[in-house]
């Protein structure tokens, strides 16, 4: 497992600066009057959902929240410092036998494959936007070979079968334990020739996303007890040696 920082811009950390303080207004908000749960985070977004479909001063504290939720989600799936950082993984997807790679949003998981295919992998984007015939033929390219990556949103996480791939990176990270064990267990299966599956999670420093700060807990305490290794290449601090770590193993 690798977990790869990136440092978004200093307008990008303005924003989501912003974004968060108008969460927190409609949080207060939303707690004092509006009789949610605060605990636990599910809960309380249940109950905000709930609100936001009614009317008054509720239902738009609600809206509120879940707008600035919404875009800063974006923010830090959309920064183009993960896709310098899916640049720079390149060449560690074109050792690997096969690849997917998980965004959060349709339009990401295209801008990741035009990247790749212009780097000179087979790459492709796979989502829920495509009708059913064509998603089923980027799958059986994949599985013969002749894509060496897919890139997708939550289309992958559950209730399709991949071929067995060798490395995953996880550009749009989810909160969810669910769905990251989901997306691990797309490379978690046994391999013939005894490769080791690779995962790396890219995240954004200093934000939501941190594991320094608590990101991502339960998925890392699911995760470390059966990994081989696990390492943190800090933003400005992987290089040569991420790519290394990253090399094909046996064993």
């Amino acid at each position: 497992v690798a977990l790869v920082g990136v440092r978004l811009s200093d307008e990008e950390y303005d924003h989501y600066a912003d974004l968060g303080l108008e969460m927190a207004r409609a949080r207060a908000q939303l707690l004092r009057r509006g009789g949610v749960r605060a605990e636990p985070i599910g809960a309380f977004l249940a109950d905000v959902a709930a609100l936001a479909r009614g009317e008054g001063s509720l239902a738009s504290a609600a809206l509120a929240y879940l707008a600035a939720m919404a875009e800063r989600r974006r923010l830090l799936a959309e920064t183009p410092a993960k896709l310098a950082a899916l640049d720079a993984l390149s060449s560690s997807l074109a050792q690997a036998n096969r690849s997917l790679v998980f965004t959060n949003t349709i339009e990401g998981a295209e801008r990741a494959s035009v990247l790749l295919e212009g780097r000179g992998l087979g790459a492709a984007a796979l989502h829920s936007g495509q009708p059913g015939p064509i998603r089923r033929e980027l799958l059986r390219r994949f599985g013969a070979g002749a894509l060496s990556v897919l890139c997708a949103p939550t289309v992958l996480d559950e209730g399709i079968d991949v071929p067995a791939a060798d490395l995953a990176v996880i550009l749009g990270a989810s909160r969810s334990r669910r769905q990251m064990v989901q997306r691990m267990g797309r490379v978690l299966r046994r391999k013939a020739d005894g490769r080791q599956a690779r995962l790396v999670v890219v995240y954004a420093e200093d934000t939501g996303e941190d594991p320094a700060r608590g990101a991502h807990v339960g998925f890392l305490d699911e995760v470390t007890p059966v990994a081989v290794a696990v390492a943190v290449f800090p933003a400005g601090g992987a290089g040569h040696a991420l790519c290394d770590y990253l090399r094909p193993r046996t064993g």
